[in-house]
This record gives structure tokens, C-alpha cells and sequence, in this order.
């Protein structure tokens, strides 16, 4: 994720699903490891990065969750470390086919919505038979999709 503003740090999400036939601890250490190697390829890739923040967890709704944080401050980044992010990034393909965009995304429709309709009023629940009519909101999706979860 690019920083808004300049000077902000870059972060990086991982999710990592588990490994089958490997250790937890062996599991922590390989994404503890790429988390580690993602961080230093967007030195790479964004070279104007000073703060590169990285987060990864496992997927899926386990009842044992644990995270893993890495920083990496490379306002002194070396060229052995710029060779070994090169070696990496090569090595396993990792971040190869980055794509710059923008978006905004609401959580609740807003003036500033897609749909430029303005805010959009409380729904009451509806009966199982408009379920699969559009919502009011006018997104264009169902309203059991969209608005029918909300009381």
C-alpha cells in the first residue's frame, strides 16, 4: 500500500496460508522470512521508500491467530542489500508485476459514492420476497447483497 502522503511509510499485508506438513514454528519462520523479503523488494521497486512497514498473518478463521511485524527503516539501504532484494525478487518471482492505482473506497454510500445518488437513507427489512429485487440504494446489486444484511 503506497503512502498518502509523502513521507509516510509503505506497508506491506501478507496473508499466508498454513503449509501443510510444516511445524508452526517452521510456519512462523518462512512467512517471518517472506514478509521480511517483501519489505525490501518495495526498497526496491520504490526507491524514494524511507519507512516500509510489513504485517502478515495466516488465512482462513483458525482459532490460533498470530501475527508477524516487521520494520524496516532503509533511509541506509546498502547495495548488498539492493543485490540480495535483486536475487530475491528474481529467485521467487515475489512483487514482479506491481500496478499503480488509486481508489477510494466507503464504507457506507456516501455524496461521495460511485453512484452519486447522495447519502442513502435507513432501509427497513424487507420480506423474503424482495430479497432478490435491487436495493434502493440503486448499486445495482441485490438488495439481499447489499442492504438486506442491515437491521
Amino acid at each position: 500500500m503506497l503512502p498518502s502522503d509523502q513521507g509516510e511509510p509503505y506497508y506491506i499485508f501478507l496473508l499466508l496460508p498454513w503449509i501443510p506438513g510444516k511445524s508452526y514454528t517452521e510456519y512462523r519462520d518462512v512467512r517471518r522470512s517472506l514478509l521480511e523479503w517483501c519489505c525490501m523488494i518495495v526498497k526496491l521497486n520504490f526507491p524514494e521508500a524511507k519507512d516500509i512497514i510489513g504485517i502478515a498473518t495466516e488465512t482462513g478463521k483458525n482459532t490460533a491467530r498470530s501475527e508477524d511485524v516487521i520494520y524496516l527503516d532503509a533511509r541506509d539501504w546498502t547495495e548488498q542489500q539492493q543485490v540480495e532484494a535483486q536475487s530475491v525478487q528474481k529467485e521467487f518471482g515475489i512483487l514482479t508485476q506491481t500496478e499503480m492505482f488509486a481508489a477510494t473506497e466507503y464504507e457506507y454510500p456516501s455524496q461521495n459514492s460511485e453512484s452519486g445518488r447522495g447519502p442513502i437513507q435507513t432501509f427497513k427489512k424487507r420480506d423474503g420476497r424482495m430479497r432478490n429485487k435491487p436495493c434502493p440504494c440503486h448499486s445495482g446489486k441485490k438488495f439481499k447483497h447489499c442492504h438486506g444484511r442491515v437491521e
